[in-house]
């Protein structure tokens, strides 16, 4: 059964094809944000999600964004299936990349401190981006790490993010600008072909803030609003007041879609899968 509330605030739905029993077919997937969880559930055997969950909380610190993935979990039977394996992703400032020739794995402490970010406790990590010489090193919480020890496998959403960007774009010329909007806070990148020229994560408490930080993403880096688009995903969509405002200053503004080799059932494929795109692009991260 689907339940779906209209601001899509909250959404518990599976196909009819979904069986507990089958778990070791099924991959699920996590994002923690800063405006809550969502979950997807991938079907290795036909190639395709078959289940997709989300609520919409204030998420005060990784804590309590986990308290909101265990609840929802706890309240939704199918979530709780032994699966094949588990991915969980989240976004947060406490990355930085490094060129791969630069690297050096005893410097990783130094690395985060030069990225600006206050140091937060937990254990720092790093892994290599599929699409681009560069290493990502970001620092996991404590309460993660825990996750982590039970199987699941942790990364931060910057790798992922920034690998479907690049591989969606590998033949593609020409300058664009992405924003997977959560609620408080949004990742953006910019990337030229198939080269990655910034990827960052803002807060924001309005829609104002919001715009005023895309825009002045474009006028640092003197990108062209009448030419240069802005694709989006997450919470917001073309009702909304954020995107009305985006097309005031850049000609040209859409929703981003989903790459064609992404496969829905038919109950996920009327969600409008392009708008949870940080979170199935969690796919290219199944071994």
């Amino acid at each position: 059964m689907a339940e779906l509330t209209k601001s899509m605030e909250e959404i518990a739905v599976h196909d009819e094809s979904f069986d507990v029993a089958k778990g070791e077919n099924y991959t699920l997937m996590t994002l923690l944000s800063s405006g809550g969880v969502a979950c997807a559930v991938h079907d290795r055997i036909e190639n395709r999600f078959i289940a997709l969950a989300k609520r919409n909380v204030k998420i005060a610190g990784i804590e309590s964004a986990i308290a909101a993935f265990e609840k929802l979990r706890a309240e939704i039977p199918w979530l709780n299936s032994a699966y094949r394996s588990e991915i969980l992703t989240f976004p947060d400032k406490n990355f930085t990349l490094i060129p791969t020739g630069l690297f050096e794995s005893e410097k990783r402490e130094t690395y985060l401190n030069f990225s600006g970010v206050p140091g937060t406790q937990g254990e720092i990590q790093h892994h290599s981006l599929s699409t681009m010489n560069a290493i990502l090193v970001y620092r996991l919480p404590v309460a993660l790490r825990t996750l982590q020890s039970a199987g699941v496998k942790v990364l931060h959403q910057a790798g992922v993010s920034i690998d479907a960007i690049l591989l969606m774009n590998k033949n593609k010329p020409g300058k664009r600008v992405y924003a997977f909007i959560h609620k408080h806070s949004f990742e953006i990148l910019v990337i030229s072909g198939h080269s990655l020229i910034l990827y960052n994560i803002f807060e924001y408490q309005d829609t104002d803030e919001l715009v005023y930080h895309i825009m002045n993403i474009y006028e640092s880096l003197e990108l062209n609003p009448e030419s240069i688009p802005v694709f989006l995903s997450g919470e917001m969509d073309k009702n909304s007041a954020a995107y009305a405002l985006l097309y005031k200053y850049i000609r040209h503004v859409d929703m981003l879609g989903i790459p064609e080799h992404y496969s829905f059932s038919y109950k996920l494929s009327e969600l409008n899968p392009g708008r949870f795109f940080g979170l199935f692009s969690q796919l290219q991260c199944v071994s």
